[in-house]
């Protein structure tokens, strides 16, 4: 027994562990993919969005029309090298005492799904593009913080015996009662703060336009269930030593974990779902991102006759008529398309945009005669 912890003790050395173990594995690759974006750039702190997109990350449109992968890659990509040094930080600590407490497999299997699931969360909550292994990174705290408070409640519950649980991270000794610490270790508290930066940040940008931070909120929080999900799962002996919960056994909490996926999955995937949170969400927003959104939408779905009218709005607002009329002409099919073109009119005379408005008037006119 005391040679297989030497030797366990071994492969998490600073010495060994970057070839060793699944956390300094992950290390490497970020590393080699963060210098191939890098060469593939030529920017060392901002790689810009067609490298970012060619080397897999996240972009709702995207995704949503079928390139599913980019769930799964952006965790091995970085945006710039402040970025990259941070989250490898994060995952060299965080991860090697992780791994050690539920080994490789479960390790990995926490790291990647987490990922996943944060990717899918940040998908339906904002259409930047993103990358970063931070929802992984929140998966691994996740599973920390299910670790801390199963060591807290084992010994508020049992701390006048000598109570023993097989991992790494819980070791429960003979002591006196104690008042139940809801905050109960490191990781609950990073995840706190986490979780206070999200509430302060949205309530910051629900006052202004003027603030733009890219810190994904949503990847985050997302993995951060995740790992804790997943973390109670790998635990399982030890969760099950709670003794309430009966039904929580790990292949309910497995199934369900799936459940919740599959059907964020299929919100992603369907299509009016999206294209409704998209249209919401750049309305919000100044003409250029809007007109942006509206054509990244196109490059996909050419003859979408919701967009075509939106960008079409947009261009004729902006005095670009050819191409503004080229696109209301593509809008005709929707049933409520005079009632627009009416309000646009309506618009276009009270900013004196009389150009504008003869030429809707002669692509309107025929219509009245059919």
């Amino acid at each position: 027994m005391s040679q297989n912890l030497s030797q366990d003790n071994q492969k998490f050395s600073d010495k060994n562990y970057l070839f060793q173990t699944w956390t300094g594995r992950l290390v490497v690759i970020n590393t080699i993919m963060f210098v191939l974006i890098t060469l593939d750039s030529g920017s060392l702190f901002s790689p810009g969005y067609l490298s970012l997109m060619k080397f897999g990350a996240k972009e709702t449109l995207a995704i949503t029309h079928g390139e599913w992968w980019r769930l799964f890659t952006p965790m091995f990509l970085h945006i710039g090298i402040i970025h990259f040094l941070l989250n490898n930080a994060a995952l060299r600590i965080i991860g090697r005492i992780i791994e050690h407490s539920v080994g490789g497999f479960w390790f990995l299997f926490i790291y990647l799904l987490s990922g996943i699931f944060g990717n899918i969360c940040s998908t339906m909550n904002n259409f930047s593009v993103g990358a970063g292994a931070s929802g992984a990174i929140f998966g691994l705290i996740g599973t920390g913080v299910f670790v801390e408070y199963i060591k807290e409640y084992i010994r508020y519950k049992k701390s006048d015996t000598v109570h023993y649980v097989e991992s790494d991270i819980i070791d429960v000794s003979e002591g006196r009662k104690h008042s139940f610490k809801w905050i109960p270790g490191p990781f609950t508290f990073m995840a706190l703060i986490n979780i206070a930066i999200a509430i302060i940040l949205n309530s910051i940008f629900s006052m202004t336009d003027s603030i733009s931070i890219g810190i994904d909120n949503a990847a985050h929080l997302g993995g951060l269930f995740a790992g804790a999900l997943l973390g109670s799962v790998a635990l399982n002996k030890s969760f099950r030593q709670m003794k309430f919960f009966p039904i929580l056994n790990k292949y309910f909490i497995l199934s369900l974990f799936f459940g919740i996926s599959f059907y964020f999955l299929t919100l992603i995937y369907e299509t009016n779902f999206i294209r409704n949170q998209l249209i919401k969400n750049s309305q919000s927003q100044d003409p250029v991102y809007q007109y942006l959104q509206y054509s990244n939408w196109l490059k996909y779905d050419i003859l979408d006759p919701e967009f075509r009218f939106l960008r079409g709005r947009l261009l004729i607002k902006n005095r670009e008529y050819a191409e503004g009329i080229k696109d209301l002409n593509y809008s005709r099919s929707l049933p409520d398309f005079n009632d627009r073109m009416d309000a646009l009119s309506e618009e276009l005379t009270k900013d004196g945009d009389y150009k504008g408005l003869k030429l809707l008037e002669k692509m309107i006119k025929p219509l009245d005669y059919q």
